[in-house]
């Protein structure tokens, strides 16, 4: 692996843009190739310097000829979805510009929905038949997280656990 697609919608001040910001250093000493594209991100998001420094950072307003470039040039990469929409975005990217070839890892944080929040229960559900389907690698950020989505149909092949502190 020579190259990391991360997906992401913004890089605001949030658990998952913190854990990726220092993924994607700790990725940097690796010497290995990053990205991260974000889909509704400014470079006013409050880790957009701070990632910065060690990848390069696209967002998909400014940049969607670079991206389709991106995913082109790199058929073997591993592109890393962060929650739901950037794994929905993962794998829309990836059938429209990339190939088959490329792995989708799934990074989910907690999806901890109050007793009103029927819309995103229901998508839970959706999503957790889709691991079903597709197989992705699962990354959870605890295993009260894992657990939680093996409850919601998750399927429990593939999964890892990377506490929030890496």
């Amino acid at each position: 692996l020579k190259t990391l697609i991360h997906i992401i919608p913004t890089l605001g001040s949030g658990g998952a843009e913190n854990v990726l910001t220092r993924l994607v250093e700790l990725k940097k000493q690796k010497n290995l190739k990053q990205y991260i594209l974000t889909t509704q991100g400014t470079p006013n998001d409050f880790n957009h310097e701070k990632v910065n420094k060690f990848c390069t950072v696209l967002h998909w307003v400014d940049n969607k000829s670079r991206v389709k470039e991106i995913f082109k040039e790199n058929p073997n990469t591993k592109i890393v979805g962060w929650m739901y929409k950037g794994i929905t975005w993962a794998h829309g990217l990836s059938f429209v510009y990339g190939h088959r070839s490329q792995k989708i890892v799934w990074n989910i944080r907690h999806s901890d929905f109050g007793p009103k929040e029927y819309y995103q229960k229901i998508l839970l559900y959706v999503f957790g038949l889709g691991t079903r389907l597709l197989n992705p690698k699962i990354i959870y950020c605890s295993h009260r997280s894992k657990e939680g989505h093996e409850k919601a149909f998750f399927s429990s092949a593939n999964q890892s656990v990377i506490v929030n502190r890496l």
